[in-house]
């Protein structure tokens, strides 16, 4: 078997920083606990610290704030997760702020000219030294392009690369061990988890990848005047430079600045309410992070998104169900609501599905004759996550992304207008989601992949029924059985036996005791007790046996 951390010594002085970390902010147990302390033969000191949840939250937001990009990356994808940690360590890891000092101006400059090729005086008019925003991955300066645009340049600190790497690298050791040591880590699939976070920040170092979405939503809204998205300027634009139009208004969460400017408050919640489901609904790719720091509002009540580098998709078939979903909460129609969810699970009919089925009447019945605007959309699908991870089913992780998007939007529109209702706002896009099915170019689209993979199986059905007529010809059929919960009955064949074992050794030990008594006199040890000590070893071992099978419960 490959041993896991193979890695640690290349990089012994980052585990040592990481150990240190988590040591000092007295999570240092949860490395005896897991056991990955005895594979690393490290030498560590831990504080146990009993305290409250709420206080063992907050010390995990400042260890992983402390640990830098990687960390903070990782606890913000973790606050999207409500079926892998619980309410109040989402609430935590949801405040992670990726604020840090900025660095020389020199090191931006290297950085442009390595980039672009040239020196940044020939492509910018006038540079601003001092950053707008400054982040763990990159900082945003304001400057004039030689054409004489304003532009946002977005510059990303050297070697940021390298370190995100090393912490991945750990971070695919420590999955790999929990998956393997740990019936926790093989349920939620941690190195999964970690593949998926591996993509997301990798995207997110790719400024490439990052104007794109820009453009995507540009294009997306390009006809609707009430939104107003950066252009990109794609001359200037590489990996780790991405420049984009300069944009100005006020933050959204900015009320005095809004009311001042004759900005109607209610106005501006639906819009943004809209423009997140079609996003999600229609255009099926949406804004991941709509926190108030990336929301504007311009003149005349135009909304501006800015920073693309988290975004989410959802297919047609996952689109569908968000709906229908939407629909069972707004209709409180809890057998609809568990088809939805039966859809997710691996199994077709998973586990305890009448107590499942209970506990969706007990949440929707808490929500009975509430107003809409009681009802908080992102809280419902939290809940119904949390309520699918206790039942073994796991929803595809867009839908925890689209609930932390959704908490985001509830606290700027309840901010704005506290009478807005999210699930109101959704309600029309429901029906147009379900009529878009029927138009005449989606009949032709989904008729022709009906047509292509029929003609697929068609094709292919005799050679693969040749091939397995041969294999069971030639006695090469192979059948395979897979055998849940297997591990368990070898354990328990294992203590059967040993059992069993125990109790021949003992009859032995007793019956050889015996006859040694017997001979003891003529015997060369008639002066030495064997005998007495073969029968005390038989009392020992006997009691022993008892008493572990009365401690488990099964004599």
């Amino acid at each position: 078997m490959k041993p896991f951390f193979t890695k640690h010594y290349r990089h012994f002085q980052r585990y040592n920083e990481i150990i240190r970390v988590i040591s000092t902010h007295g999570f240092g147990y949860l490395l005896e606990l897991s056991g990955i302390h005895n594979v690393m033969r490290w030498p560590f000191r831990h504080k146990k610290i009993p305290d409250s949840p709420r206080s063992i939250a907050e010390r995990l937001r400042m260890m992983l704030a402390e640990l830098g990009p990687t960390f903070i990356k990782l606890g913000q994808i973790l606050s999207t997760r409500p079926d892998l940690l619980p309410a109040i360590y989402i609430s935590q890891l949801e405040r992670l702020q990726d604020q840090v000092l900025p660095v020389d101006f020199s090191e931006i400059k290297q950085t442009l000219e390595a980039e672009l090729g040239q020196p940044w005086e020939q492509i910018f008019k006038k540079f601003n030294s001092m950053p707008l925003a400054s982040a763990s991955i990159g900082q945003v300066h304001e400057a004039i392009l030689l054409s004489g645009e304003r532009v946002a340049v977005k510059v990303q600190r050297a070697g940021i690369l390298k370190r995100i790497e090393t912490d991945l690298e750990i971070m695919y050791d420590v999955a790999g061990f929990l998956e393997m040591r740990t019936d926790w880590g093989k349920l939620y699939k941690i190195q999964d988890f970690i593949t998926e976070f591996d993509r997301t920040i990798r995207d997110e170092l790719d400024y490439i990848i990052e104007a794109k979405n820009a453009e995507r939503f540009y294009q997306n809204f390009r006809d609707d005047p009430g939104i107003l998205i950066p252009k990109v300027h794609w001359k200037w634009t590489s990996k780790r430079v991405l420049v984009l139009d300069y944009v100005t208004g006020w933050k959204i969460t900015a009320i005095a600045d809004l009311e001042q400017n004759g900005i109607q408050k209610s106005d501006i919640a639906s819009k943004l309410a809209k423009v997140f489901f079609k996003q999600i609904l229609i255009d099926g790719f949406f804004h991941a992070d709509p926190h108030p720091g990336n929301i504007m509002v311009a003149n005349g009540g135009i909304i501006i998104l800015m920073d693309f580098g988290m975004v989410g998709r959802l297919d047609g078939w996952l689109k569908e169900r968000l709906v229908r979903i939407m629909l069972s909460i707004l209709r409180r129609d809890v057998n609809s609501l568990l088809m939805v969810l039966n859809e997710f699970s691996e199994k077709p009919f998973p586990d305890g599905q009448h107590l499942l089925k209970r506990e969706l009447y007990y949440l929707m019945d808490r929500y009975e004759n509430r107003p809409l605007k009681d009802i908080e959309l992102s809280t419902v699908l939290r809940e119904l996550m949390e309520l699918s991870s206790r039942y073994r089913i796991r929803p595809p992780q867009e839908l925890a992304i689209i609930a932390r998007c959704l908490v985001l939007l509830d606290n700027i529109i309840t901010l704005l207008d506290p009478d807005t209702s999210l699930l109101e706002l959704a309600k029309p896009f429901a029906p147009r989601l379900v009529l878009e099915k029927f138009t005449p170019e989606n009949m032709k689209r989904v008729l022709l992949e009906y047509l292509l993979d029929l003609t697929t199986v068609m094709t292919t059905l005799p050679g693969k029924t040749n091939q397995l007529l041969q294999q069971a010809t030639d006695g090469e059929l192979k059948l395979k059985i897979e055998q849940h919960h297997f591990d368990l009955l070898i354990s328990k064949l294992m203590i059967v036996g040993n059992r069993l074992s125990s109790s021949i050794i003992i009859a032995g030990t007793i019956i050889g005791s015996s006859l040694i008594a017997l001979k003891a006199s003529s015997s060369l040890f008639g002066r030495f007790p064997i005998a007495d000590i073969g029968f005390l070893t038989a009392l020992v071992m006997g009691m022993w046996l008892l008493i572990s099978m009365i401690r488990s419960g099964r004599i």
